[in-house]
């Protein structure tokens, strides 16, 4: 069975689990027995927070990784693609769509791209805010050994 603050693998129930200290009640096979089935350790072993606690470093580093990424694109993005849109919004760029289709294609371009930077922008800073709560969490709790 699995203690219930620390999910160590218990076999002996009753007794105090050997990380944390807390005493899990039931007995093998009872309600809360995971992960032993006749003598063969299954999916939860005795590493079972050891893994949680690397799985949890790797979640926080990938949206870390994936928020600044994202939001680096949205800043390139603004950066190209800002003064082409300010130019086409002008009385100058209107006119010019107005007599050449590739000038229309350009800004219809530079105004899908500067559309497409809010919406980045906000889901690269919402993954850099987990990413930061995940590592934070991780790094602040207890370790119980």
């Amino acid at each position: 069975m699995l203690c219930s603050s620390c999910g160590f693998m218990i076999n002996e129930p009753g007794r105090p689990c050997p990380r944390c200290g807390t005493t899990t009640p039931g007995a093998a096979g009872g309600p809360g027995a995971v992960g032993v089935a006749n003598g063969v350790r299954g999916f939860a072993g005795p590493g079972a927070a050891g893994n949680f606690r690397a799985r949890s470093g790797l979640v926080g580093g990938g949206m870390l990784a994936l928020g600044t990424l994202l939001v680096g694109i949205a800043g390139v993005l603004h950066a190209h693609f800002a003064p082409i849109n300010a130019l086409c919004s002008t009385w100058v760029g209107q006119l010019g769509q107005a007599f050449s289709a590739s000038v229309a294609n350009e800004c219809g371009l530079a105004s899908t791209a500067e559309s497409a930077v809010g919406p980045l922008t906000f889901i690269g800073v919402m993954l850099l805010l987990l990413g930061i709560g995940a590592l934070a969490l991780l790094l602040t709790r207890a370790r119980r050994v």
